[in-house]
């Protein structure tokens, strides 16, 4: 035959059998292990932020170039004397590219 139990209330047990105190007290995290999670993490973030850098600016470079040059047909001598890679290095390709630039990391920093 079944034991009747009480009515439940607010100052009754929830379990039946006490829980022992070492399954209920936990470890408190490593604060080095931590501390390194968020280095490891703000470390790939930024690699990752930068990595498309390269060729962003690379594609950029491409594109003034190619209107420099499409502008400026007088200096198409001086476009040949250079070679097909270093034609993009002239000043005024160069100064574009970086005020472009200057611009959109000024206007990346505004949301923040």
């Amino acid at each position: 035959m079944r034991d009747e139990q009480a009515e439940p209330d607010e100052t009754s047990r929830l379990l039946e059998h006490d829980v022992p105190a070492a399954a209920v007290k936990r470890k408190s995290p490593d604060p080095w292990r931590t501390i390194l999670s968020i280095a490891a993490f703000t470390l790939i973030l930024a690699f990752s932020s930068d990595i498309g850098f390269v060729p962003q600016t690379a594609i950029l470079q491409d594109i003034v170039c190619r209107k420099y040059y499409a502008q400026h047909t007088t200096n198409l001598s001086q476009s040949s004397a250079l070679g097909p890679a270093d034609r993009c290095l002239i000043e005024p390709v160069q100064s574009e590219v970086a005020y472009i630039n200057g611009w959109k990391d000024s206007l990346e920093i505004l949301p923040g």
